[in-house]
């Protein structure tokens, strides 16, 4: 048996994306990365972690195309079948607060964003699942397969951006339940849903926002794509391997304190 692990990572060129490749990169992996915007900001992280040791393929696929992720899912099993599939992590996602994507209708944005973020993940799953259950078997290791969700499907949020962002992440942390009960005991599913994390809309949002990330965290701050990146780390790893069917929060403990409170 190859020692080395197969791990897909969806979405690899956004902050989380590339922050969970950049912490999980060693000779001991062979990565299978997904891009489709920031093409070369994918190549150049490539680059990068071919330097830590490891193999990197990358693919690029528009991924609000059926075709693309089916695409992508055959790419991904042709490439050094030997190697055992051992975890998936499904970080595709559209930015709604991208320029191009705020001037769409409500049911536009809606369209695209399930088609990213939801149905990708579910058709990269179904599709990958039955290979990542049988390499399990025959290395022993359990597989993993991890899905994001967000902090706030729980309370909600104002406004439609959120609305359309409850509803899809909702259905995806819906889905990982039940799919954890397809795919064990040889793979465990799980998803993480971040709080407010400084990634390059961070750095661009309005004051408001990051006041408010600050008020609503009880840490008082915002949490970072390298935070997301360790838990991913932790939850692919065997001393997660009794953790299935769970969503973890990763938001430094919500609060829903007034702005008196940090004055």
């Amino acid at each position: 048996m190859n020692n080395k692990k197969k791990i897909v990572i969806t979405g690899a060129s956004g902050g989380i994306g590339s922050a969970i490749a950049r912490r999980i990169a060693g000779s001991d992996t062979l990565l299978v990365l997904q891009a489709n915007q920031r093409r070369q900001e994918a190549e150049n992280l490539a680059g990068e972690l071919r330097k830590k040791g490891a193999d990197v393929y990358l693919c690029g696929a528009d991924f609000t195309l059926i075709e693309d992720q089916r695409q992508f899912g055959e790419f991904v099993l042709s490439k050094d079948p030997d190697v055992p599939l051992c975890s998936l992590i499904n970080a595709a996602g559209l930015d709604l607060m991208r320029e191009e994507i705020k001037k769409l209708s409500f049911d536009e944005k809606l369209d695209r964003i399930l088609e990213t973020d939801l149905r990708s993940a579910i058709r990269l799953s179904k599709m990958l699942g039955p290979a990542m259950k049988n390499d399990s078997l025959r290395s022993g290791e359990s597989g993993t397969i991890l899905f994001f969700g967000w902090s706030g499907i729980d309370r909600g949020m104002e406004g439609e951006t959120a609305q359309i962002y409850s509803a899809v992440k909702g259905a995806m942390v819906a889905f990982m339940r039940s799919f954890a009960y397809e795919m064990a005991p040889e793979v465990r599913c799980c998803s993480l849903s971040p709080g407010w994390i400084r990634t390059s809309w961070g750095d661009r949002a309005p004051q408001k926002f990051l006041d408010r990330g600050c008020r609503e965290s009880l840490l008082h701050r915002w949490g970072s794509a390298e935070e997301i990146a360790s838990a991913v780390h932790f939850l692919i790893s065997r001393e997660a391997g009794f953790i299935n069917g769970q969503n973890i929060t990763v938001d430094g403990g919500f609060c829903n304190l007034t702005e008196e409170r940090f004055k």
